[in-house]
């Protein structure tokens, strides 16, 4: 749990715009090429696409007309635990599963209790 909540807290950056976007932007792309410039464009380009208040709120009511139809309470409380989607600069980036994240908290206790066992004898 708490390795979840620290992975969170890492993962949570704000995007800041700054003169190397300005100048990337004024260049058509050509200068100031860097992952965090690359990340406000893909970032602009997802807002754009779907920033519109009238698709959110159809898209929002959508969701929970098929949340109350299909799933009962406790599924829709899980339902609501799934990661959101996570701009990133490479395209063929994975992102771990929540099965995956909790394995490797197992494996990380099971390696802490082996190391304390070892220690102890």
């Amino acid at each position: 749990m708490k390795t979840e909540f620290s992975s969170l807290v890492k993962r949570d950056k704000s995007l800041k715009l700054t003169f190397k976007y300005l100048i990337y932007k004024l260049s058509m792309g050509r200068l100031f090429k860097t992952p965090h410039v690359i990340l406000l464009d893909k970032a602009k380009k997802l807002m754009e696409k779907e920033l519109d208040v009238s698709i959110i709120l159809n898209n929002i009511k959508e969701m929970q007309k098929l949340k109350d139809l299909l799933l009962d309470k406790d599924q829709q409380i899980l339902f609501n635990f799934f990661p959101k989607p996570v701009l990133s600069v490479s395209e063929g980036q994975h992102l771990p599963s929540r099965a995956e994240i909790q394995e490797k908290a197992d494996f990380s206790k099971k390696k802490k209790l082996e190391k304390e066992l070892t220690l102890s004898t």
